[in-house]
């Protein structure tokens, strides 16, 4: 909801991606029922991030799961410019003792189309630890 708000009044688009259908069916209902408004900015679909892929290029890709690595397959989708930001490292669980539990926002700006990215660094001061990005079952 809170990237639908940001984009809706400069006319953009987000599209909104979930392993689990019913993850996707609770963010569409919530968004009906709370901010109905921003339904026209937003597309829900059932996909796996490690194998999305889309004819239409991206300014902006927000990951709220952990990656051991960047899935290269959404800095493909960036348009030149454009930025992934994700949290990266080691996945472990928040019960954890271990000190790298939590883990940097990371950030991947993309280069001119077919280029190599022209930024990859640490996003920001704070830390956090999330769910696993799931691949393919």
């Amino acid at each position: 909801m809170v990237m639908a708000h940001l984009v809706a009044p400069n006319a953009g688009h987000v599209t909104a991606i979930d392993v689990f259908e019913r993850q996707v069916q609770h963010a569409e209902r919530d968004m009906r029922a709370v901010r109905p408004d921003l339904l026209p900015v937003c597309t829900f679909a059932v996909a796996n991030a490690w194998s999305f892929q889309s004819e239409q290029k991206f300014d902006a890709i927000a990951v709220a799961a952990q990656c051991a690595t960047v899935p290269q397959n959404l800095v493909a989708l960036l348009k030149p410019g454009g930025r992934l930001v994700l949290p990266l490292g080691p996945v472990v669980p928040i019960n954890s003792k271990r000190a790298d539990k939590y883990n940097p926002y990371w950030l991947v700006e993309a280069g001119a189309e077919g280029e190599p990215p022209v930024r990859e660094e640490r996003a920001g001061p704070i830390s956090v630890n999330f769910l696993p990005l799931l691949p393919v079952a």
